[in-house]
């Protein structure tokens, strides 16, 4: 079984069609039944055999175990990855077609998390039946890089100044928390619980952990932060831009970046710049246990903690020296 495109609305006849074996076979009646055609277009294409499997069909699969905080990202980089592949089958994908993919000025990290997320694509087909096997899972990653530059506390203060509302209470709230932007940006009211002290978003690691919600806990400056952006409402994003409308990842690396060139801050001043700073702060500052930290940011243990965001502070590791030999 061949398909040569995704469903379309034929507008003339009312119905959702796909193109299987040169035919035109009608998916569902009536345009809203689009998720509907959706999935008979899914049942079609399992009954055929696995290693016609249209990559397309491929990345619907995977996109529906992927929650919001990473799903939006993914997807450009599969949707990118499909026309960049054209009508290639799934089955006959290479590691030519993958390294033709990256671009020359992409960074080593850029370019395993595009490798990373094409690999996990493809191994969901092969789990879910539509691939015998992964035909590039032998395709190299470049290592992963650690970032070198992080924002330090007075970048964090003189970006908080030159901030205007709503974004400095955004900003604020990110330095608070520690939270990941896509996180901040997918706070929602009906999952904030400022009596508990705690906001409820959804869990980056939930196929790991199996749970799909996690907790943010928050501050008394931010319970209080969190009543006022409520004001009333019961539903919809807790934090809004000056049109109404929720924050996104990308308005934020856009808003960081002109700040960052206003000010002639450093390149650590990024969106996940709060989050190191958040991480750094807590170990070598506030001297706080990494398991504990770990458990704020979203990890299940420390190894996460350790690998990328932990910064090694000189006089923060002489005193705990101290402490090891009992001299203080």
């Amino acid at each position: 079984m061949r398909t040569s495109s995704k469903p379309w609305y034929w507008k003339a006849k009312d119905a959702w069609y796909v193109q299987i074996d040169r035919k035109q076979v009608m998916l569902a009646k009536g345009k809203a039944k689009k998720a509907e055609a959706k999935r008979r277009w899914h049942e079609l294409m399992s009954e055929g055999l696995p290693r016609d499997a249209p990559f397309q069909l491929c990345i619907d699969r995977y996109l529906t175990r992927i929650g919001p905080p990473t799903h939006r990202s993914r997807k450009v980089v599969l949707d990118a990855f499909a026309r960049h592949v054209g009508k290639v089958p799934a089955s006959r994908l290479t590691k030519r077609h993958v390294e033709t993919f990256i671009k020359p000025n992409w960074s080593p990290s850029t370019t395993r998390s595009a490798i990373k997320t094409i690999l996990a694509c493809l191994n969901r087909a092969v789990k879910d039946g539509l691939l015998d096997a992964n035909p590039v899972k032998d395709v190299e990653k470049p290592a992963w890089e650690r970032r070198e530059h992080i924002m330090t506390p007075e970048e964090l203060q003189r970006l908080l100044a030159a901030a205007r509302e709503p974004f400095r209470t955004l900003l604020i709230a990110m330095a608070e928390t520690g939270c990941r932007p896509q996180e901040i940006c997918g706070v929602r009211v009906e999952n904030c619980l400022p009596d508990q002290g705690m906001w409820l978003v959804e869990n980056k690691t939930r196929n790991q952990t199996g749970l799909k919600m996690r907790p943010i806990y928050l501050t008394a400056k931010l319970v209080e932060l969190t009543r006022g952006l409520m004001a009333g409402r019961t539903e919809g994003h807790l934090f809004l831009n000056r049109y109404g409308k929720p924050w996104r990842t990308d308005t934020l690396r856009c808003r960081f970046k002109r700040l960052r060139e206003k000010l002639g801050l450093g390149r650590g001043v990024l969106p996940y710049g709060t989050r190191h700073r958040f991480a750094s702060d807590a170990i070598n500052g506030q001297r706080l246990d990494s398991l504990v930290v770990a458990r704020l940011m979203g990890h299940s243990d420390p190894a996460m903690l350790a690998r990328t965001y932990f910064r090694e502070d000189a006089s923060a590791m002489q005193e705990a020296m101290e402490k090891a030999r009992g001299n203080t």
